[in-house]
């Protein structure tokens, strides 16, 4: 993750630079994206680029998870609007996922950001993630009403939160690696929670 220089530049500043990153990864993915290319465009000196961050995983790692932040801000914002059912935030936010990567910025930037297993592997590391993200999903798990829900504990609980996880991401993947439209993406991820919803909800 940026280091707390990187979120103490001015906000023109900080912003022009997201948008140098995302247009190296535009360009070139992961594989040939080119930290010079970045400092030139950008205005950047070497030496203040890597106080706010130390190599490109970080880069990759931080712009992935401004999705998975916004997406558990909308979840949180569902729960609470819906009195903490599971499921429906579940289908919810995976609507708006799907409708945020299919359609906000460019699909080459999307596709080679996200369609990255070494960085994919990384994201979902304890250590790798931002104090942020634990925040959100934190609030997700608090704020869930489990009375609702078949499971008997706090450690079945996470492992039907991770089930639906990994199955969102599969899904999101799909998004850019087999060229899926959105009814399909939707469609498939639905029918498998609708599975687990006849188990675990009561």
């Amino acid at each position: 993750m940026p280091s707390d220089a990187f979120f103490r530049l001015p906000d023109v500043k900080r912003e022009h630079l997201i948008q140098v990153l995302q247009e190296e990864i535009e360009r070139a993915g992961y594989e040939g994206f080119s930290i010079p290319n970045v400092l030139r465009r950008s205005g950047i000196s070497r030496g203040s680029f890597y106080q706010y961050f130390q190599n490109k995983d970080e880069i990759f790692l931080y712009l992935t998870s401004c999705y998975y932040r916004d997406i558990l801000q909308y979840t949180v914002r569902v729960l609470e609007e819906n009195g903490g059912d599971f499921f429906d935030a579940m289908e919810q936010s995976y609507r708006y996922a799907v409708r945020m990567l299919l359609y906000k910025e460019s699909s080459t930037y999307r596709r080679n950001l996200f369609c990255n297993p070494h960085v994919f592997e990384l994201l979902w590391k304890p250590e790798k993630r931002s104090e942020g993200l634990f925040v959100y999903l934190d609030k997700v798990r608090s704020i869930v009403d489990r009375s609702r829900l078949n499971v008997e504990s706090t450690e079945e609980f996470n492992l039907l939160y991770g089930i639906v996880q990994s199955s969102a991401m599969k899904g999101l993947i799909n998004i850019f690696l087999t060229r899926q439209t959105e009814e399909v993406v939707l469609a498939d991820f639905l029918s498998r929670l609708a599975l687990l919803k006849k188990k675990f909800e009561k």
